[in-house]
């Protein structure tokens, strides 16, 4: 019988090998474990044999399990997590799921506290899609809270841990001698779920519907908004208690920006009547979507921002913005992203009027922005006032005069002398001075005239004086061109098209890539450091040769000022090894040390090098599997304190240093070993 959680660690249920323990709640522990069939990465809960030691409530809590996960099984929604396999093993019951690394809501509302108005519909529309989707099956969630919301990748809403609750409960009830199930939970003393998001009937120990979920959902609305859960308490009956009794406290006074409007949205979900809450988690989700995104709500926080993607100039014109006020404060201090499709939704809806620069004038120019092909969209967060009488105005000109034109090789000529048109007589000005002006129209024309043949002249000698220029690509925005001391204009060397292997474990989107990584072989916008390194750049492939001590190469920088990520893949390709080499993955700025996965002949290992590139020791080690000098594709997955390691997709194994870290992407060599390698990327963690 196990009973402690990192027993598990090594073992198999089912067919998933457990790699290490995630985190432990009240239902039981999550480990990350490799599963065989599929090949993947995968979290697998585990219902914990401590909580049913007797045999009979074991028995019965087993059969409820089989037909809850049958259920559970058998949603199939974007915003459910899905079950891959469930089963029992050793009294053991456990549920294989995909493992999220896109973080919790739990995590997200820790780190900023109160959310703009425009992520909170976001994030309660899609979970509020799924509990719809589950409720016309008949299944209840129960233990609805922010630590069972995840985010995918994609950033889209993952609902967790559908219906456990409900087979942990059956498990306490039975458990309990001479004691009927109206008597419930507090009864005996014990609240099986999060107390601070249950409903008065639940924590009571009533019967439940669907309304239930509406109630835990207003709670967490109500955290997002205000900062905090309506209700806290020194033990789970004394929160219960307050659900039942207590009228929560005013929204508006923990966040100024909440309205009656909202408030009132907010309080029908949190009614201690279920009859008086709303009918559906979609009602309450489309009536809170409505009134927070209303432009009139004064606590709306702005995440859109225009969309400027093509080479031209944009003229926007806006009303005067007052001094910030609250809500412009509080978006400044917890910035958001901004979307692509609102930011063109934005475009798509806003009245404009476009002038013709050549025959109206422009109206008052307030903000300038310039933009060309392959810049990032800017950021503008503070929030624009827009008021009813004033539309924004998109005045498009032509692309930048700096763009040159192509030139062809044909000797330039002055152009043929033609006298100036005569204008038609005109009734002139009467009076004494009515003869001046006609005559100073005559003698400026003349001016122009000389002016013109002298510049053809100048400019014949200049260019047809034996010098011919050639031809030139086409003139586009990104391209520099420069001209030689004989006039020959030359094209700045453009990279081949890059063309990337795909991720060779689960991951998100590409954060960074190179086909060439180094200082002066990449040429996709990265920034390197290269120490002791001896680096030559061939067509498809760096060498690398360390200079008689450790070696390393180190990304430095993102394209376009972007930041690494805190959980991310690295991946690479090598083409060939002499001696030890290593993937650096990580920088400890407690210890002054950083982590690199290393390969040699017959082992690997996970070391701690020192800032002067010395070996400190290992994390851990390991057998390998294959010939590390040949072709392979090694990836290193970096969650938080934990690494996974993986070379041609196969699992090898993994770490935890367990003190903070900082992003660190390179690569090391060791003395008098080199490397040949190329495809160089970085990924978002999946």
């Amino acid at each position: 019988m196990i009973l402690d959680t990192n027993d598990l660690i090594g073992k198999t249920l089912g067919t998933c090998t457990i790699r290490r323990l995630i985190g432990r709640g009240g239902m039981g522990a999550v480990y990350l474990a490799q599963q065989s069939r599929p090949r993947r990465t995968v979290a697998v809960k585990v219902l914990l044999p401590n909580t049913f030691m007797d045999k009979r409530p074991r028995e019965e809590f087993l059969a409820r399990f089989r037909r809850e996960a049958d259920a559970i099984a058998a949603l199939d929604h974007i915003n459910i997590l899905p079950l891959y396999e469930y089963g029992e093993q050793e009294d053991m019951a456990y549920l294989v799921m995909p493992y999220v690394t896109g973080g919790t809501l739990r995590e997200l509302l820790e780190e900023r506290g109160i959310l703009p108005f425009t992520e909170v519909a976001r994030i309660i529309e899609q979970a509020a899609d799924a509990l719809e989707g589950a409720h016309k099956q008949g299944i209840i969630h129960r233990d609805l809270k922010p630590a069972n919301i995840l985010f995918h990748a994609d950033g889209r809403v993952l609902l967790a841990d559908f219906g456990l609750a409900k087979v942990v409960r059956d498990l306490h009830e039975s458990g309990v001698k001479g004691r009927s199930s109206q008597e419930g939970l507090t009864s005996a003393g014990t609240i099986v779920g999060t107390p601070e998001y249950l409903s008065p009937e639940q924590g009571t120990g009533k019967d439940v519907d669907h309304r239930t979920d509406i109630y835990s959902l207003g709670v967490m609305i109500y955290q997002m908004l205000g900062g905090q859960v309506p209700f806290t308490g020194t033990s789970p009956v004394a929160i219960a208690i307050k659900h039942t009794l207590e009228t929560p406290p005013s929204l508006s006074a923990l966040n100024p920006l909440v309205t009656p409007e909202i408030e009132g949205i907010v309080m029908r979900a949190l009614a201690k009547n279920p009859a008086e809450r709303y009918n559906s988690a979609s009602e309450l989700a489309r009536i809170l979507k409505t009134t927070l995104t209303t432009p009139s709500q004064a606590g709306m926080p702005s995440q859109r921002t225009p969309l400027i993607a093509e080479a031209q100039t944009v003229f926007v014109t806006l009303p005067d913005q007052g001094t910030p006020n609250t809500e412009e404060q509080l978006e400044h201090k917890h910035p958001q992203p901004v979307f692509e499709h609102d930011a063109v939704t934005q475009l798509e809806n806003t009245p404009t009027t476009i002038y013709n620069a050549s025959t109206e004038a422009a109206p008052r120019v307030v903000a300038q922005v310039e933009s060309k092909r392959d810049e990032p969209v800017p950021h503008m967060p503070a929030k624009v006032e827009v008021a009813p009488r004033h539309q924004p105005v998109i005045e498009q000109v032509p692309a930048s005069p700096q763009m040159r034109e192509p030139r062809t090789n044909t000797p330039l000529s002055p152009p043929p002398f033609s006298p100036m048109p005569q204008p038609s007589p005109q009734p002139g000005p009467q009076g004494p001075h009515a003869r001046r002006q006609p005559l100073a129209v005559v003698l400026g024309g003349a001016l122009l005239v000389l002016l013109i043949i002298i510049g053809s002249v100048v400019s014949y000698q200049h260019f047809a004086g034996g010098q011919t220029a050639s031809k030139a690509p086409t003139a586009q925005p990104t391209h520099d061109v420069t001209l030689t001391n004989k006039s020959t204009p030359t094209a700045t060397a453009t990279p081949r098209p890059l063309s990337l292997p795909g991720p060779k474990v689960s991951a998100g989107n590409r954060v960074y890539g190179t086909d060439l990584p180094g200082k002066s072989c990449d040429k996709r916008g990265g920034t390197w450091n290269e120490i002791n390194l001896n680096v030559t750049c061939h067509d498809t492939n760096v060498e690398l040769r360390s200079n008689g001590s450790t070696g390393v190469l180190v990304l430095k920088g993102l394209p376009q000022g972007q930041t690494f990520p805190s959980n991310y893949i690295i991946q690479v390709q090598i083409e060939s090894a002499s001696g030890d080499y290593g993937i650096l993955y990580r920088n400890l700025p407690d210890t002054k040390t950083s982590n690199v996965f290393i390969l040699s002949t017959g082992n690997w290992h996970s070391d701690n090098y020192d800032s002067s590139w010395n070996n400190q020791g290992q994390l851990a080690s390991g057998t390998t599997q294959g010939d590390t000098t040949k072709s392979h594709t090694v990836d290193v997955q970096v969650l938080g304190t934990s690494y996974t390691y993986t070379v041609d997709g196969t699992y090898w194994g993994n770490a935890n240093n367990g003190t903070s870290t900082n992003a660190a992407i390179g690569i090391l060599v060791t003395p008098g070993s080199h490397v040949t390698l190329k495809n160089l990327q970085v990924f978002a963690a999946q």
